[in-house]
């Protein structure tokens, strides 16, 4: 299988869901912060001359204050003296002695404010501490004044403030919570059904890993581009990509076998890593183990060289005691079970034209499984006594042969079929 549907990893999902929580949270503060900071607006109910009687729109509640320790101004009597809009609920005391609609009684036990606001208003001639010019005038009655008319601007903010703006702004945070809380949770669900596939490599040095993963990664990766994996010896477990095959990110694991410490090939193995319960139980994880073999460790050797370069009997044999190991890891209860085992015989190349699926290969695929025959056994009767799927498969990285032969057999073990 060349072609496999891909999508986008669970990191980008998550990506989306900060984005998503940031948003969010920016909108709701914005709203209630434009809940919270509403005027507020008054409407008179009566003046007398020791009472005032008035009511805020937004509680719908009457109030009253008394004024006994103030002379009030006879003229704004049954008026509205004051205004209707405040941002913030004013001192009403203060606004009539500022405005000359009230004095003082006893100014030796009034508070300052109250008597800087009562001497502006006398300095500036306002209300009751009017004095007219000799030839004077009548004295404007407060009942015609501007104060007393209710503008169309003043309209306008009272009926402005009437609207039950803490009302609709629950509303609004109602449904950008419900909205925003549907995408956040269709995000987290779209991460959560991302599995990931432990895809373990394993085989002797120079058995042909990081060119087999090259090839599943990429099809029609070119020799010239194989041979610089090579050289540079770059593709290692934390460089190399995943794979997306479907809803799985295939992540891969490439260990020498065994040329790893014993410690070390065993904590591979073992996948044992920091929350690594945590990390099951958050997203389900499969694994794959595939088991590499070859026939030579030499990458120099061609179809044309000596049997003696193609095949190395020694190599063989240290391989069936690495593979003993390996197989050895499926019998033991800490180390996580694979979903599938792969015995790989790579590097095909040196011993046919075509791929071992080819029929024309039939005397050659027979050869180099007859060189493998104890290394199949071996791991095929592990695989039998756990109830792990087995498959046995032959390919070429360099040539791109039967290699999708694995990714089928992923696919198989990952969706049951």
């Amino acid at each position: 299988m060349k072609q496999h549907l891909r999508t986008k990893s669970y990191r980008n999902s998550a990506a989306l869901a900060i984005v998503a929580v940031i948003v969010l949270s920016l909108s709701i503060g914005i709203l209630r912060a434009f809940a919270q900071d509403q005027p507020l607006g008054y409407r008179l109910i009566e003046v007398t001359e020791t009472e005032f009687v008035y009511q805020i729109f937004a509680f719908q509640e009457e109030r009253r204050l008394d004024l006994s320790d103030l002379e009030v101004w006879p003229n704004i009597v049954g008026t509205e003296p004051i205004g209707l809009m405040f941002w913030n609920e004013p001192d009403l005391k203060y606004r009539l002695l500022e405005k000359g609609f009230a004095r003082l009684r006893n100014e030796a036990n009034s508070p300052s404010i109250y008597i800087e606001a009562q001497e502006s208003a006398k300095q500036q001639g306002l209300g009751m501490w009017y004095v007219p010019p000799v030839e004077s005038t009548p004295v404007p009655d407060a009942t015609d004044s501007t104060s007393s008319k209710l503008s169309p601007i003043a309209l306008v903010l009272g009926f402005i403030s009437l609207i039950p703006w803490k009302s609709i702004a629950n509303l609004a945070l109602v449904a950008v919570g419900l909205f925003g809380g549907y995408e956040l949770v269709m995000l987290v669900i779209g991460w959560f059904k991302r599995h990931r596939v432990t895809f373990i490599m394993a085989g002797e040095p120079a058995t042909g890993k990081s060119w087999l993963w090259a090839r599943l990664l990429t099809p029609n990766i070119t020799v010239q581009e194989l041979k610089q994996i090579e050289s540079s010896k770059r593709v290692t477990t934390k460089s190399a990509r995943t794979l997306p095959m479907g809803r799985f990110d295939i992540v891969p694991k490439l260990v020498d076998l065994p040329g790893r410490s014993s410690s070390d090939l065993v904590d591979q193995f073992l996948d044992q890593k920091r929350f690594r319960f945590l990390q099951k139980l958050l997203i389900p994880q499969k694994r794959v183990w595939v088991l590499l073999v070859s026939t030579t460790p030499k990458n120099n050797v061609t179809r044309d060289s000596s049997e003696s370069d193609k095949v190395d009997t020694g190599y063989i044999r240290e391989q069936l005691g690495a593979l003993r190991t390996a197989a050895g890891f499926l019998g033991s209860r800490n180390v996580p079970k694979p979903d599938c085992v792969i015995l790989c015989v790579s590097k095909f190349d040196l011993f046919a034209t075509m791929a071992s699926s080819d029929s024309a290969s039939d005397e050659a695929r027979n050869k180099v499984t007859g060189f493998f025959s104890a290394h199949i056994e071996r791991v095929k009767l592990q695989c039998e006594q756990k109830r792990i799927p087995f498959r046995f498969v032959i390919v070429s990285a360099l040539k791109g042969w039967d290699t999708d032969q694995i990714l089928r057999h992923v696919e198989s073990a990952l969706y049951g079929k």
